[in-house]
């Protein structure tokens, strides 16, 4: 499969490749959305966004066919060097579909994004792996913003090469021994010491590392009716990643973007928070999902950029995975 080509980011008078497909969202959410053909391996989605920042807002500024997309002044030579080995499958149409039109048939110019929630991601810098298929570049270095409900609440650099970081598509990846870990051994026992609280109806689920929960069990009973779903417990949360302090509304937009995924994957799942015994760190908004495998929980996990999670297989016996 080929590296597909990225929606484009304009901040700042800077123009940035985004990883991230925030229309992607939107469609998901319609009944119906436009049937835009795929005129290349490397844009099988049909199109490319170009978006816009502006005054802590995101915007979508224009709907484009890849081909158009790559004769653009602005980005057109940008777009082209971000998938170098491309075919394609067929003409382009001979006119240009107003496509922004075509999801939004009242826009008489550009579009506030308000229905999303989550990261932008937009690379630079040297790749460190390459694969083909899908957005599979992971770059040295990451500008990521932050967005609740349309508008920016966070923007960091994140440098994947210092912290180690690997990306998590590049195999499947288990969760990391204790005497592996590069995690710090006072926040280990931290963790390990952590109540892990949810509320399932009215039921307290209260998880303590290596303890089994009774209450668990019966939420099993209750929750898993897809026979071939695992009996199984994820305590997980998109708060602080790798135990930096974020501000409120970076972990608010963090955890809806989590629980978006929850939501998209059909996992029962309850919110619940995590109580540290030294009181450092205030209680954690996280969420107690039923069903995952133990693989995605983790790959969950570290696409959320957390340390580490706790996972309870059939014998409800929560056990904490750690990731780095």
């Amino acid at each position: 499969m080929t590296e597909q080509v990225p929606d484009i980011l304009q901040v700042d008078g800077n123009i940035l490749l985004l990883k991230e497909l925030p229309l992607s969202l939107l469609l998901a959410q319609r009944d119906t959305a436009p049937d835009w053909r795929a005129v290349a391996t490397c844009c099988l989605r049909g199109y490319v966004g170009s978006w816009r920042i502006d005054d802590s807002r995101l915007y979508l500024d224009q709907l484009r066919s890849f081909q158009d997309a790559c004769n653009s002044d602005g980005y057109g030579a940008t777009l082209l060097a971000s998938v170098p080995a491309f075919t394609v499958l067929q003409s382009p149409p001979a006119a240009i579909f107003p496509m922004l039109q075509a999801v939004f048939p009242d826009a008489n110019g550009p579009v506030f994004a308000d229905w999303y929630s989550g990261p932008l991601i937009c690379p630079f810098g040297d790749v460190i792996h390459q694969t083909g298929g899908g957005y599979f570049s992971f770059p040295a270095r990451e500008r990521r913003f932050w967005v609740d409900q349309g508008r920016i609440v966070g923007d960091r650099i994140r440098d994947n090469q210092a912290l180690g970081l690997a990306p998590h598509w590049l195999e499947p990846r288990p969760d990391v021994a204790d005497v592996d870990s590069c995690l710090p051994r006072p926040l280990i026992v931290a963790y390990r010491g952590t109540a892990y609280r949810a509320k399932a109806g009215n039921d307290l689920v209260d998880l303590r590392i290596g303890t089994r929960s009774n209450v668990l069990l019966d939420l099993y009973d209750w929750q898993t009716s897809n026979a071939s779903a695992p009996r199984s417990a994820t305590f997980i949360t998109g708060w602080n990643p790798f135990s930096e302090d974020c501000c409120d509304q970076e972990n608010a937009a963090a955890n809806a973007a989590l629980e978006g995924v929850l939501k998209t994957r059909g996992h029962p799942y309850f919110h619940g928070e995590g109580h540290g015994s030294d009181q450092i760190w205030a209680p954690e908004a996280s969420f107690l999902a039923i069903g995952l495998t133990r693989q995605a929980a983790i790959d969950l996990g570290r696409r959320y950029d957390q340390n580490a999670i706790v996972f309870a297989s059939e014998d409800a016996v929560p056990h904490l995975l750690l990731l780095r």
